[in-house]
């Protein structure tokens, strides 16, 4: 199997890009999942990549474009970074250039007049239509437009990351409801953390042309959130970890710390690029009550949902510190 049979991406602007930098060596990212395509990729842009011209994968974990190895990517002419949309609050080397995939997998007609339906059946008139990076949702949002439903974000800022919800906090107050055009549960339920449980989000799933209403298992999980929030509001001894690259964010661990300071609290700071149960292990001494991850918000709720300390998003250390019954606040 190719990654053209799933994905398409821009071998013009490869071309291009190539033709203006004209690099010796080429460094290739792929998302995790589809670093196994590296070899039948590889052997396409041949076609297009001189074979003077050294190409390398990048094994190590790619989850966006927040997340760049600068001591990798430095030592290679270019890098093409695929799958991954700009961050909104970083920017990437200027040697690295980000290479849409776009998925060949789409939501039937079928599908979405069931959608339709549904969405008539809970009186749902007013939505929000995003997607991921691989998905246009445009033809979805156009779709429901000319059925009876008013969509009410801005299409040209539909793209969403894990922690980015583009124009979501805007309308939140206005719709009845969010379709997350995406794989899996992972975006919507971020969406879901943002809105606070207080919206409904419809997972639109192209890869298995259907849809389901995710809105309790959100609330579920907030539930869990809410008590670990509570659990370390007492706790005097926190541990605040710290990322690079675009997940290193100064401003966000200066507030904490003041913060931390005020209640009266302990704390210590740990740097590191990638987090893993294994690595947190190695972390936590017998004092250690609270971590803080301050690099990505979704590795407490993803990764660290079941450790056996709480493990917070900088969002829910403030409403430790501050107000533990009060809103909850996603991502920061």
């Amino acid at each position: 199997m190719k990654l053209s049979d799933f994905y398409y991406y821009d071998k013009e602007k490869i071309i291009e890009v190539i033709q203006k930098q004209n690099p010796k060596t080429i460094l290739i990212q792929l998302p995790e999942g589809l670093k196994h395509f590296f070899p039948s990729l590889l052997k396409e842009i041949r076609e297009i990549i001189p074979e003077r011209i050294n190409v390398v994968l990048d094994g190590s974990p790619t989850w966006g474009s927040c997340l760049i190895d600068l001591d990798i990517t430095s030592e290679f002419d270019l890098v093409l970074h695929f799958g991954h949309i700009e961050y909104p609050y970083w920017r990437t080397p200027p040697n690295v250039v980000l290479v849409d995939l776009k998925s060949k997998n789409a939501v039937t007609e079928k599908t979405i007049k069931r959608l339709v339906q549904y969405l008539k059946s809970r009186s749902f008139s007013k939505v929000g239509v995003y997607g991921t990076a691989q998905h246009d949702v445009k033809p979805i949002a156009n779709y429901l437009s000319n059925n009876g439903m008013e969509v009410l974000n801005n299409l040209g800022l539909s793209t969403v990351l894990g922690c980015w919800y583009s124009d979501l906090e805007r309308i939140k107050g206005e719709i009845d409801a969010v379709i997350m055009v995406s794989g899996g549960f992972f975006h919507s339920l971020g969406a879901g953390l943002l809105l606070n449980g207080q919206t409904p989000v419809i997972n639109l799933d192209p890869y298995t042309d259907s849809f389901r209403d995710v809105t309790s298992d959100i609330l579920r999980l907030i539930k869990v959130r809410y008590f670990k929030i509570y659990e370390a509001a007492g706790k005097q001894n926190w541990v605040i970890i710290a990322g690079k690259a675009g997940q290193y964010r100064p401003h966000i661990i200066t507030n904490l710390k003041r913060l931390l300071i005020d209640k009266g609290k302990n704390y210590y700071e740990v740097r590191t690029a990638y987090l893993s149960s294994e690595s947190i292990s190695n972390i936590d001494n017998g004092d250690a009550e609270v971590f803080v991850i301050t690099s990505c918000p979704r590795l407490p709720i993803d990764n660290f949902n079941d450790y056996f300390k709480p493990v917070l998003t900088p969002g829910e250390a403030r409403m430790a510190l501050t107000s533990p019954a009060g809103r909850y606040i996603f991502p920061w």
